[in-house]
């Protein structure tokens, strides 16, 4: 994925991209554009409970 990246959308700092990537950030690749953008970061719930509730909702 780095060396993807990196050819794709000339990441100029692979270690840095990781280094600050935080799961589950959801990345959008623009290969036209030679873009990555880090899209509206999901929202874990804070215990499996809350999963449960947002689920029944």
């Amino acid at each position: 994925m780095t060396l993807w990246l990196t050819t794709t959308v000339a990441l100029a700092d692979p270690g840095a991209f990781w280094a600050d990537l935080r799961l589950p950030d959801l990345l959008t690749v623009d290969v036209a554009a030679k873009q990555v953008a880090r899209s509206e970061r999901a929202i874990l719930p804070a215990s499996p409970a809350d999963a449960l509730d947002a689920a029944e909702q």
